[in-house]
């Protein structure tokens, strides 16, 4: 009996009347079976989504060299790592072209390499015209590839929006960093923090809230006199952490976002 475990990506819907364009709705998870080869999990659910011979072998070939398994698809998948695991239940996903591609924490248990591939394949995924439902709890993946953000917290919607609207909502109070060839020393920082409300040191920068523009020359002129010089004032963009962070109140980041 072969040994398989459920897997919670891809809800694939193909073309036709009923649902979302399609003649079939298939809202059963792919599995992943890890007993197998690689190359034979994608044949397998090629075969249960009514794919001919020809078309299952060139169809996971191309998805094995585009996830970066062609190598390894003659090796069991029980011996590959969580992160080679999760890009075969993606392509076990994907055997059939479907229109809506749905993937819940794709990045979970990738390393970098891997996740940047992932996030690449479903930048193009997108951009070739699938509707991709991710949901996730890392920020700033959703943050990049998200075209719109729904966003939930203990249960219920707090936003909904495209993600530039949201960005740009929450941009009420914006951060000014403050560059240097050098950082003042401690007495100095603790001097400018306490001369200028709203500035503080974060990762090794200033950071200043919503300056005024004689509040920035008087920094300036201040720390000309104690010889420290100035290369930039450049304004950091909000991220989607802060935004849900403003939404919430909650300094816990426990919602999912879920983003298309």
């Amino acid at each position: 009996m072969l040994n398989e475990v459920k897997h919670p990506y891809g809800l694939g819907f193909s073309r036709g009347p009923g649902c979302f364009g399609g003649p079939q709705q298939d809202t059963s998870p792919v599995k992943l079976i890890i007993a197998v080869l690689a190359l034979e999990n994608l044949r397998y659910f090629g075969g249960l989504r009514g794919l001919s011979r020809p078309q299952i072998d060139d169809r996971a070939h191309h998805l094995l060299t585009m996830l970066d398994l062609i190598e390894q698809r003659n090796i069991e998948v029980r011996k590959f790592s969580r992160g080679m695991q999760q890009k075969v239940a993606i392509a076990n996903a994907l055997m059939h072209d479907p229109d809506i591609l749905v993937l819940d924490e794709p990045t979970l248990g990738l390393d970098v390499a891997a996740a940047r591939l992932l996030e690449e394949t479903v930048a193009n995924l997108a951009a070739a015209g699938k509707a991709v439902l991710l949901t996730t709890h890392v920020m700033d993946l959703a943050q990049r590839l998200a075209g719109r953000i729904f966003v939930i917290h203990q249960g219920r919607e707090v936003a909904h929006d495209k993600t530039a609207v949201l960005l740009q909502q929450f941009d009420a109070r914006p951060v000014t960093l403050i560059k240097m060839e050098q950082m003042p020393t401690l007495d100095w920082q603790q001097r400018f923090m306490g001369q200028f409300p709203g500035l503080n040191v974060q990762n090794g920068l200033f950071e200043w809230t919503a300056p005024s523009q004689p509040q920035i020359l008087s920094l300036y002129s201040l720390l000309d006199e104690a010889g420290y010089v100035l290369t930039g004032f450049p304004r950091r963009e909000p991220t989607l952490e802060e935004v849900f962070l403003s939404l919430t109140g909650d300094q816990r980041v426990v919602a999912n976002d879920f983003s298309v």
